[in-house]
């Protein structure tokens, strides 16, 4: 808000993003490639840190989701073992909490915490 109490395009549009809008992983183009389901996942986690879902599912049949789950879940495990390993290199080693939390976050704590969002917008 500027000294006339103005809220300025940027700060609505910022709060809108933040409080109504929670990414999730697509890869349907990605099919079953991967190295582009690899690259896509780190994308995520690089640049949203835990603020995003990096597994979801739209299949229609349970057999599709059983098939696909065994691997994303081992791309996901990969790229966060990456992730922890850059952090182990600067000196600061993630407790098993924060492994655990982190964990959470990506299969559905952040998804649940974004749903608990008041879409209230409040300026002072």
């Amino acid at each position: 808000m500027d000294a006339g109490g103005t809220v300025s395009a940027i700060q609505l549009s910022e709060d809108f993003c933040r409080k109504s809008l929670h990414p999730h992983q697509v890869v349907v183009i990605a099919g079953n490639n991967p190295s582009i389901i690899t690259e896509i996942t780190k994308m995520r986690v690089e640049m949203l840190g835990t603020a995003c879902t990096l597994q979801h599912s739209d299949a229609r049949v349970l057999d599709q989701l059983l098939y696909k789950w065994p691997h994303c879940r081992a791309v996901i495990a990969s790229v966060l073992q990456e992730e922890y390993s850059k952090l182990a290199v600067t000196g600061w080693v993630p407790t098993r909490a924060e492994i655990r939390r982190d964990v959470e976050r990506f299969f559905g704590a952040s998804y649940e915490e974004f749903m608990a969002k008041s879409l209230q917008h409040t300026y002072s």
